[in-house]
């Protein structure tokens, strides 16, 4: 997506902002990829480990610390990234997105083949 979208980053525009190209413009090999965030995408995996974690343990306070520690780290790489210009905030949602339906799609294939309980989490 990155290479198709060819999106140049916020800090890389020029002071008359003449590169800027709306969301949906896909704009080809252009040689810059902002768009989506591949940190993003990355960071949003971590809710996988809340997702295994009803499998070690069953106290449901370390359940909740484990799966608000992932959405503090998510948000927290999230904002930094559009902080130091490197992506827009369309960017940093498109990549949560992907992430996100990557997690549900590997979390399907693992409640099929029985690594999570299919009582215990829902996406």
């Amino acid at each position: 997506m990155k290479y198709t979208w060819g999106r140049v980053r916020f800090r890389d525009l020029s002071t008359d902002y003449s590169e800027f190209t709306r969301l949906f413009h896909i704009n080809g090999l252009t040689g810059n990829k902002s768009f989506p965030s591949g940190h993003t995408n990355a960071g949003t995996s971590i809710l996988l480990i809340a997702l295994l974690v009803p499998r070690f343990t069953d106290k449901k306070w370390i359940k909740y610390l484990v799966t608000a520690f992932c959405f503090v780290y998510i948000a927290t790489l999230a904002v930094s990234r559009i902080i130091v210009s490197a992506h827009y905030a369309s960017d940093v949602l498109f990549g949560f997105l992907v992430g996100f339906t990557t997690l549900c799609v590997t979390h399907s294939v693992l409640r099929r083949k029985g690594v999570i309980n299919a009582s215990s989490n829902k996406c």
